[in-house]
């Protein structure tokens, strides 16, 4: 997987900092030199016994470690040892005596065991050798000789996180686990697989790309390019951002090899050989190229007896170290030759408006000097962090551009650090050329007035918070952090005490109150390494790519002769019938099911401990290191938003686009769901504006001083037994160190009741920010969106408030509200509609009626450690007792033993009515082609079923009765169909999604299709079981897999998809996703926001249903569920170029079993 964004992203601290998700591994070993001349040992690993690590590492003996001492009779050397209070850890850096690799382990007491191997691996071009290198290296080994062992292991292991990743210069493995077996089966994989792969042809082919028949068994179809990573960077290259950051690191390290792109670029991809390929894998995958990372209280020794077993005593006996660097160019930017430049690119866009982008870049330190990293850090934050920020003022409040430009801050994911600082959404070009000056004049006044002093602590503030604040993936996160310095040479136990920089910037500027201006002043107005670039929008551009495409691949083809034809047809049917041949996957290491806990690991909270309070507030003790942190949830009237008609009127709005067809569209879609869709942009809008006692700035200033953060967000859960029933709101969460506690309440109170939305200038700044990186969305999380599109064509109207606030209707209001035309008084109108409505004292009770008993009901959830607890409860409880006017309302408690459950405000029959017949679709016809330029399709196929029923008690199934609005009596009997019969439902199907997921979805879809990714999943609580495709070159042929799936799950014949051991696999993941970690900060947040109903008993039943669950049974369940589902109850979106939607119209081979489409454009400014 290939994330280029990462090129100049802030990042932050060190323990927060996460690098792409795209890999490019391979060992540095020649395979077939290393089986010819070790099969003897490597039968004797294979035979070799689990090596037991299951007894805690104690942090006091890794921190006594001595430089100079060996472990494991000798085969390492300690380099050095430290510990790291902070953390409550202490880490030991190794060197391997006989090959040179060095290893990291981190002995903290943390069961969320962690795992890295990585290489530095340099691009040479920008064919994407490292990405393509990390897909096939991942397809079968010497130990593991099955295809895709990797996927294979997902149904094999209880990992919370697998991964494989490729940077700008290097390629890391990644994984984390609580379980010690699993922790050894994954290391034997990815060892075996790194140092020892097949490298096969045709994994080449199929993982990186190749020449084919469109139709495989059709001599006649045409030729084209296909491969995984080929039409992954489509997609990723197709994405505003990552292209802009990707031209921004080529030209500021032009001459290095970050002027390359390591994950590949679609029209150079094709350049690539597979002998290429084996090359450099032979070059950079090497055990002196090798970093290995382990984290977490399994005992070290047996972690590297299981490496020297699997991969150092299989090294050729002649093996000779090497510490030549794999790059073939300079890494460094020569200051001497360095001078400033101006770069113009263009971006593929439908218009000239679209906006234009401009940074400029510095090249600063060399990334060892990691303590001149964090500095530039610091001074990033200062420079561009908050709205009271020199350069948030120069940029953006001005108006020169609509937001900061992407990878904005500090970046040192390469050999030298750098820094960006840019615009984006710039009107015109000529205004552009202005850029680099106000830049480089803002830095100018800032030398002359320096950095106010409650800036600089907000900043260090930000710091010591990020040390304290940890993480579910912690120990992941502080190897991914590490891996870039130290493959450049940095010492990593230097790297790892960046708790102690914390206070050398403070002692600095007591030193000399001017040191941060002298930085400033060399690294940045002083310096020549650095590149303004320009990047604008080009029409014509998408036509040219597709132009140069096809020009490329008519030049291949004019040098194919008959017979290299006939070659490529059998070639593609021989890659078929190796993607559809059956595996022998037993040779993988898996975790029985038996060996798998019996019981849930469950994380309650009690009840409030004053019960006359306005606002009942939870609580929760957790080991939370000092810092403290809060959830509210402030349930409103769904009723009132969806009936409520918006000051900002659809026609008011799309006044400018009532010609264009997308526009009636949303207009459609506006109307049917009232405020809602406003939602999202008030709660943004909390802590964006000025309050009545803060200006903007002071908000943000104070929240970065005194918190974390502090977010408000709309809410909406789905009762787990009824449609149309849920629980709408705002929920809000903060958190800070236990001294910061008042002055966070102070914000929350102030920003959540206070807030002025009289600055119209402030508002259009707001919608610009937010509408910025639609675009990005659309291609980062196109097969989300369109998952969303399809379900809001079904009949249940909570599925198109998600639409409305989180999907397609919310992207196009925004591109709407974005225009320079739209009326920003007629949004503050309704923000202030939206205000009147949160703050009213009219509300909804559990039965749906309207009373006065306070629309303000909210509950709370306080996590903090047991000696912190009191002093923050006594600041919290008054606090928010300003958000209620009573203390009773719609949450009434029953499920006591567990922690308080809470009940949603039921739907009228008046609402649901209103809401269905306004919406679009017909009985039968629930399809729709969402439009915008992307080069690859998102497929989404959404079946609704019905929600999980969760009932625990008498009581609560009491509760139940009284809350459906449509009966007058009793629920039906047959809704529950037994006490325990709707736990086994969801658990059938979600097992269903397991299997539909990795054993045929991806087969067909990604190793046949092409396409990047795919999958299954049950969304319980909405009763959804939703198939997705995700930077996929087809359509068609990607909607008939979904209508295939049925027949492989429900095939009970000799050659039935799947048996008994693959639904074991799948019940073994779905136990994996159940055991997952959670931060402390978060192990109670789900039963809160779930108010209780889903109480440890019925999870524990769950639990069970997945051990218990026969092939039988899921069969059943689905076929009832899903597989007969009538058609009103299955929705189709695809979203995709235009161009694409030609693929379903009649006449295209299999489109017609679709149905007809609605094609809607996404945006309507780009109709």
């Amino acid at each position: 997987m290939f994330k280029a964004a990462s090129r100049l992203a802030s990042s932050g601290g060190l323990a927060a900092a996460q690098l792409g998700r795209s890999a490019a591994f391979r060992p540095a070993l020649s395979a077939t030199r290393a089986f010819s001349e070790t099969a003897a040992k490597m039968a004797a690993v294979m035979a070799e016994p689990a090596i037991a690590v299951d007894q805690p590492e104690p942090v006091e003996r890794v921190a006594t470690l001595t430089p100079g001492a060996h472990l494991l009779n000798g085969a390492f050397r300690v380099e050095g040892a430290v510990r790291l209070p902070a953390f409550d850890a202490a880490a030991v850096h190794l060197r391997h005596v006989a090959t040179g690799a060095e290893h990291v382990h981190i002995a903290r007491d943390d069961p969320n065991n962690s795992f890295s191997v990585a290489f530095k691996t340099p691009p040479y071009d920008s064919s994407g050798t490292p990405h393509i290198l990390e897909h096939v290296t991942l397809c079968g080994s010497a130990k593991y000789p099955v295809r895709d062992p990797f996927m294979k292991m997902l149904t094999r292991s209880v990992a919370n996180f697998i991964n494989a990743m490729t940077d700008n210069d290097l390629t890391m493995y990644p994984f984390s686990t609580h379980n010690p077996q699993d922790y050894r089966n994954l290391m034997s994989v990815y060892l075996d697989s790194t140092f020892f792969p097949r490298l096969a042809l045709d994994d080449f082919r199929q993982e990186g790309w190749r020449l084919e028949h469109a139709t495989v068994e059709d001599e006649k179809s045409p030729i084209v390019f296909k491969g995984v990573v080929f039409n992954e960077m489509k997609g990723v290259m197709s994405d505003v951002s990552t292209l802009f950051q990707q031209h921004l690191s080529s030209q500021l390290f032009l001459g290095t090899p970050y002027e390359f792109n390591s994950g590949g670029e679609p029209a150079v991809i094709p350049e690539l050989t597979h002998e290429q390929l084996v090359d450099f894998h032979k070059k950079c995958y090497q055990p002196s190229n090798a970093r290995f990372y382990t984290y977490g209280a399994l005992p070290l020794e047996g972690i590297l007896q299981q490496i020297q077993t699997e991969v150092f005593d299989r090294v050729p006996a002649d093996y000779v170290p090497s510490t030549a660097n794999p790059a073939t160019r300079n890494e460094f930017v020569d200051p001497a030759t360095a001078s400033p430049r101006t770069v113009e690119v263009g971006y593929p866009s439908d218009s000239d408006s679209s906006g234009h982008y401009v940074s400029v870049a510095f090249v600063t330190n060399p990334i060892e000097d990691c303590y001149a990293s964090f500095e530039m850090r610091v001074l990033s934050d200062l420079l561009t962090s908050g709205p009271t920020s020199p350069m948030y003022k120069a940029l953006i409040e001005s108006d020169i551009g609509s937001d900061f430009a992407p990878g904005v801050g500090v970046s040192s994911q390469q050999r030298e650090t750098a820094i960006a600082i840019g615009v984006r959404g710039v009107e015109t070009r000529a205004e552009c050329d202005k850029v680099e000056g106000i830049i480089f004049d803002t830095l100018r006044d800032v030398c002359k007035t320096g950095f106010p002093a409650e800036r600089i602590e907000a900043v260090m503030h930000q710091m010591e918070l990020s040390l304290k604040h940890q993480s579910t993936e912690f120990g992941l996160n502080l190897g991914l952090g590490l891996n870039n310095p130290w493959i450049h040479g940095a010492s990593p136990l230097t790297v790892l005490q960046f708790e102690n920089y914390g206070d050398r910037p403070r002692a600095a500027l007591q030193e000399d109150p001017d040191h941060l201006l002298k930085l400033l002043r060399k690294q940045l107005l002083e310096n020549n390494r650095r590149v303004t670039l320009v990047m604008s929008p080009d029409v014509g551009m998408k036509q040219r790519q597709a132009e140069a495409e096809m020009e490329l691949l008519q030049g291949r083809l004019l040098q194919l002769s008959a017979s290299d034809k006939g070659r490529i047809f059998e070639e593609g049917l021989k890659l078929k019938k190796l993607q559809e041949s059956e595996q022998d996957i037993s040779i993988l290491p898996n975790i029985q099911l038996e060996d798998m806990p019996s019981r849930n690991t469950f994380y309650g909270f009690d009840g409030p401990a004053d019960t006359q309070a306005r606002v009942p507030v939870f609580t929760t003790h957790q080991p939370t290191n000092g810092v403290v942190y809060l959830n509210t949830i402030q349930t409103l009237s769904s009723e009132t938003f969806l009936k409520s008609k918006p000051a900002a009127s659809s026609r008011a709005l799309l006044a400018p686009f009532k010609k264009a067809d997308p526009a009636t569209e949303l207009h459609k879609s506006l109307d049917r769901t009232g405020l809602v869709p406003y939602l999202p942009i008030y709660a943004q809008a909390l802590t964006f504006m000025s309050t009545e006692k803060r200006s903007y700035g002071q908000v943000s200033d104070d929240i970065d001083l005194y918190t974390g953060g502090l977010s408000f967000n709309p809410f909406l859960r789905n009762h787990p037994a009824k449609r149309n029933v849920f629980e709408f709101g705002l929920a809000s969460s903060t958190f800070a160190l236990s001294r910061n506690v008042p002055q966070m309440m102070d914000l929350k109170v102030d920003t959540g009741l206070q807030t002025d939305f009289s600055d119209r200038q402030r508002l259009r700044h707001l919608v610009e920010q937010l509408a910025s990186d639609t675009d990005e969305q659309l291609s980062r999380s196109g097969h989300s969106i369109a998952a969303n599109a399809a379900a809001s064509l079904l009949d249940d109207v909570s599925f198109g408030m998600y639409a409305a606030m989180g999907g397609c209707d919310q992207l196009a209001l925004l591109d709407v509200l974005s225009q320079p035309s739209a009326d920003m008084d007629r949004l503050a109108e309704t923000l202030l509609q939206i205000d009147r409505l949160v703050k009213a004292d009219a509300g909804v009770t559990a039965d749906g009626s309207n009373t006065p008993l306070g629309a303000k009901s909210m509950r709370a959830l306080l996590t903090a450690s047991p000696e912190t607890m009191p002093a923050a409860l006594d600041a919290v409880a008054p606090a928010l007792g300003r958000f209620a006017t009573t203390t009773t309302g719609v949450f009434r408690n029953v499920v006591a033993p567990s922690g308080a459950a809470t009940l949603p405000p039921a739907l009228t029959r008046a609402e649901t009515d209103h809401y269905l017949k306004t919406a679009a679709g017909q009985p039968g016809r629930r399809n729709v082609f969402l439009a915008h330029p992307l080069p690859i399709n998102h497929c989404a196929r959404v079946f609704q079923t019905r929600q999980f029923l969760a009932p625990a008690s008498a009581a609560d199934v009491a509760a139940l009765e009284q809350l459906d609005p449509h009966t007058s009596g009793p629920l039906p009997v047959d809704l529950f169909g037994g006490a325990h019969l709707p736990v086994r439902q969801s658990v059938a199907l979600s097992l269903a999604c397991q299997m539909l997921s990795r054993q045929f979805l991806h087969r067909e879809i990604r190793e046949k299709g092409g396409a990047y990714g795919s999958g299954a999943y049950f969304d319980s609580s909405r009763g959804l079981l939703v198939m997705t495709s995700y930077f996929d070159p087809h359509v068609v042929e990607t909607l008939n897999v979904f209508d295939q799936a049925h027949d492989w799950l429900l095939n009970t014949g000799p050659d039935a998809g799947w048996d008994e051991s693959d639904l074991r696999a799948a019940k073994l993941a779905l136990l994996g996703s159940l055991d997952s970690p959670q931060s402390p900060s978060a192990r109670a947040v789900d039963l809160f926001r779930g108010a209780g109903l889903v109480s440890e008993a019925i999870q524990q039943e769950m639990r069970q249903a997945i051990f218990d669950l026969s092939a039988e049974e899921l069969r059943d369940v689905y076929r009832q569920y899903v597989a007969n589902a009538g058609a009103d109850s299955v929705a189709t979106a695809v979203l995709g170029d235009r161009q694409n939607a030609q693929h379903l119209a009649a006449g295209t081979p299999g489109a017609q079993r679709h149905g007809t489409f609605d094609v809607r454009q996404v945006l309507p400014s780009r109709a």
